[in-house]
């Protein structure tokens, strides 16, 4: 009761509409939408669904829930929240926490844990955001190629029945809140064998800059060919694709680009998007792919991994970075 008690004391309710970020959208979004429409743009209706639901999470006046403690007699109105996956950074930020917990306390073993990142030049990430099936392929190609690494080092050493784990978040945003599909992956760094007595050992196996340039390139030769394949990078296929009035925003904002593809006004430490040719320290450079390999956590560094498993299940959206 005691604990209860703290709780009741210490519980602040938030007030969205004091966020730059909710000033910002709750001031400018109809307008914005409006001007497409002017334009010829259809906007989907899920997008203005989403605005909607941010501005209405944890205002009471769009309803609440009453807890009320039967030690102090004292009441709590919690405002109900919109629990979207986009717009809002609390509820994207309560989804990262409890993604990242349950992956240190129910999923992830203790072994240690290494950070692969897989970004792709501009082609690759529009034909990814419109592509489901497409998006499915190449992360499957990704986690063949790297998987495969762990199993052929593992074999090399003699190990018996070497089996890998991972588990991958596919990130649709860059830094300065465009369009950068790009996959982070939490690998087990090694393997789990059978030993001589049929129990199931984990052995660690740390790649080398070599290995990561081969993976890389590697990566870059199957994905194209996935997408020659369907039609997309073949430029006398004959093909006649019809892009939209969505995807022209889309081609933007993979490039970075505001309206007709013009600069934006320089803003923050994410202004320049242009690629950064990586070499050595685990990380890769082909060509737009770049692979990174060089985060790892400890067996014993579970705060340091769950820090990880929030960074990669984080949302679009840092309200801490977005200021008038």
């Amino acid at each position: 009761m005691e604990a209860l008690q703290l709780d009741f004391d210490t519980y602040r309710p938030r007030n969205p509409k004091q966020d730059d970020l909710h000033k910002i959208i709750r001031e400018n979004y109809r307008q914005v939408f409006y001007n497409k429409e002017l334009a010829g743009v259809g906007l989907p209706y899920h997008l203005q669904k989403e605005f909607k639901k941010y501005l209405k999470c944890g205002i009471l006046a769009h309803g609440f829930a009453r807890f009320h403690c039967s030690h102090c007699q004292k009441d709590k109105l919690v405002a109900y929240s919109c629990k979207s996956r986009g717009v809002c950074p609390s509820c994207t930020g309560r989804r990262m926490a409890d993604t990242a917990k349950h992956l240190v306390e129910e999923v992830i073993p203790e072994v240690p844990v290494r950070q692969w990142v897989l970004s792709m030049p501009y082609v690759h990430r529009f034909e990814l955001s419109r592509d489901k099936k497409l998006l499915s392929a190449v992360m499957g190609i990704y986690h063949r190629v790297v998987a495969g690494f762990y199993k052929r080092e593992a074999k090399r050493l003699g190990l018996k029945n070497p089996k890998v784990g991972a588990i991958s978040i596919i990130q649709r945003f860059g830094g300065a809140l465009n369009l950068n599909v790009h996959f982070h992956s939490l690998y087990m760094d090694g393997v789990y064998f059978e030993n001589n007595f049929g129990r199931q050992v984990f052995r660690e196996i740390i790649p080398t800059d070599q290995d990561i340039d081969k993976l890389v390139a590697k990566i870059k030769i199957r994905v194209d060919r996935a997408l020659r394949k369907r039609g997309v990078l073949n430029d006398d296929s004959g093909a006649e694709v019809e892009y939209s009035q969505l995807s022209l925003l889309k081609s933007e904002s993979v490039q970075n680009r505001v309206d007709t593809f013009n600069r934006p006004e320089a803003i923050g430490r994410d202004k320049h998007s242009s690629f950064e040719e990586y070499k050595g320290k685990r990380c890769a450079y082909d060509s737009g792919f770049s692979l990174h390999a060089n985060v790892k956590i400890l067996a014993h560094q579970r705060t340091a991994l769950e820090r990880l498993g929030r960074y990669v299940a984080r949302g679009a959206v840092a309200k801490e970075r977005i200021e008038l």
